[in-house]
């Protein structure tokens, strides 16, 4: 009787596991952009999240947190990161590491705020 039990269990959890599929193609592209004080949440193109992965993707990361400030949490996929547009610096919430932006790197990102009608100039 166990037997049989632990054999359904098992063929229930495997069946459960099959079922998850892995967001399409087109699901990554959608994100968020959120400005946290005060909080307030806008959708991101899928221009803007191919600009942040290229610009991420080319960052010099390093493993910890900054005692900086982030006013700005963009949200995608799989990724969470915090941005303090001010000093250009991006903190990888999912996997606890930061970056320090090239300045074209970091204009780049504050385009992105500026496009939703958001202003880079808050205070620090």
């Amino acid at each position: 009787m166990k037997k049989t039990f632990c054999f359904l269990l098992i063929c229930t959890m495997l069946l459960a596991l099959l079922s998850c599929q892995r967001p399409t193609q087109d699901a990554s592209l959608s994100g968020y952009l959120i400005n946290i004080y005060p909080r307030s949440e806008y959708e991101l193109t899928e221009e803007n999240v191919e600009t942040l992965e290229a610009v991420l993707n080319d960052a010099m990361w390093r493993e910890g947190r900054t005692k900086l400030a982030c006013h700005y949490q963009f949200c995608w996929s799989d990724r969470v990161i915090q941005y303090n547009s001010k000093y250009g610096v991006v903190h990888d919430l999912m996997t606890y590491r930061f970056c320090e932006l090239t300045e074209e790197d970091k204009n780049a990102i504050n385009e992105i705020i500026q496009a939703h009608g958001l202003n880079i100039n808050v205070p620090y």
